[in-house]
C-alpha cells in the first residue's frame, strides 16, 4: 500500500465516529501491506478492532516493545484522544514518532500506528 493510500486511510480513521466493517478491513489490509511478514491478519481475533485490547494486540505484532502513550478527557461526550507511539519511552530523538488523534482510544491507536507505517514507507 502506497504512502498516499496509507495517509488517506489514516485521515479516514481520525475523522471516523466508529470503525465499520469496511474500514476495519481496510485498516487490516493497510497494516498487512505496511508491515510485511508481521501476520497482521493472523494476529487479529474475532472481536472488532474497536476493542482497545484488540488494537493493542495488533500494535504488539507490528511494533513490538514500542511505548504507547494516551492522553484525553474521558468526560467529553465524543472524546478526543491522542496516542503517541515511540520506540523508546524516554528519549526525544526517536527516528519515528507516530501520533494519532481520534474520538476513541482504539481509533487513536490505529491512527498512530498508520502514521508509523507512513513514515516507514519508502515509496
Amino acid at each position: 500500500m502506497g504512502h498516499d493510500l496509507l495517509k488517506g486511510l489514516m485521515e479516514r480513521i481520525e475523522t471516523a465516529d466508529r470503525l465499520d466493517p469496511e474500514l476495519e478491513e481496510a485498516v487490516l489490509d493497510g497494516m498487512n501491506a505496511a508491515f510485511p511478514g508481521k501476520a497482521v491478519w493472523a494476529a487479529h481475533q474475532p472481536s472488532p478492532l474497536e476493542a482497545t485490547d484488540e488494537v493493542l494486540r495488533l500494535v504488539d505484532v507490528v511494533l513490538p516493545n514500542w511505548s504507547i502513550s494516551l492522553t484525553g478527557l474521558a468526560n467529553e461526550t465524543d472524546g478526543r484522544w491522542t496516542c503517541t507511539l515511540r520506540e523508546t519511552g524516554v528519549l526525544d530523538n526517536d527516528e519515528m514518532i507516530g501520533i494519532g488523534k481520534a474520538p476513541s482510544i482504539s481509533l487513536a491507536i490505529i491512527a498512530a500506528t498508520l502514521k508509523i507505517a507512513i513514515l516507514s514507507d519508502k515509496g
